[in-house]
């Protein structure tokens, strides 16, 4: 006698082994595409650690002295408080006043820039997990060089580096060196009227994840600059 169509049992089985490789599927699926995302997250991370190491590297690399003794003498050419850094860079010839500064997510109108890739060589970057909510926005701001500006004005040129930056997650210091001492001695606020031989940078970002990356970088300023005649 002739079998017929399927029973139930063997209807039952083929149900179960085609569930079993749609969710074997799925779970394949589902596992690359939170790969891929974190993969992305990940190059967004790097991408914006590597802007602003290189924007500093660029600014740092043209920093000049100006000496304002003889108009306004309690003025620097390079300050730095809690939450800005300015000074003065030679831009081909050009004098530029340059500001870092750390801002609340809602500053103003910004535009945001993409610079070159550059190396991540003698970076040092740890990570540790947080729960920070608040964060802050660095800022570079760039404006004509003019000795009677005041350093609290509004900057003509803005663009934000990242808005990912932790509370008290940005922290500068400061070297200089002696004939009698050669050895940089590094400290945490900068109050002489000449230039720092190297400042060094701690930045702790937020990244997509939720996980904090800390950024620690060494800069050495050039010597010498320019003089007000």
């Amino acid at each position: 006698m002739n079998r017929q169509g399927f029973t139930l049992i063997e209807v039952l089985i083929s149900v179960m082994i085609i569930a079993f490789m749609a969710g074997s599927l799925y779970a394949t699926f589902a596992a690359g595409l939170k790969l891929e995302r974190r993969a992305r997250q990940s190059f967004q991370d790097i991408g914006e650690t590597r802007l602003i190491i290189e924007q500093l590297t660029r600014d740092f690399g043209r920093v000049v002295y100006y000496d304002f003794t003889g108009s306004f003498a309690d003025k620097k050419s390079f300050a730095v408080d809690e939450t800005h850094l300015t000074f003065v860079i030679d831009d081909a010839g050009q004098l530029r006043w340059i500001r870092y500064s750390l801002v609340r997510e809602d500053f103003g109108k910004v535009k945001t820039t993409q610079l070159g890739i550059t190396s991540s060589r003698n970076v040092a970057v740890s990570t540790v997990s947080s729960t920070e909510d608040h964060l802050l926005t660095l800022v570079r701001e760039e404006n004509d060089f003019s000795p009677a500006l005041s350093l609290t004005d509004d900057f003509q040129e803005r663009e934000v580096l990242t808005k990912r930056v932790v509370d008290k997650g940005w922290n500068l210091s400061f070297a200089s060196t002696l004939e009698s001492q050669p050895k940089m001695e590094w400290q945490t606020d900068w109050a002489n009227d000449y230039m720092p031989a190297a400042v060094r940078m701690s930045l702790s970002i937020q990244s997509a994840s939720g996980e904090i990356k800390k950024i620690v970088r060494d800069f050495i300023l050039p010597a010498g600059g320019r003089r007000e005649s």
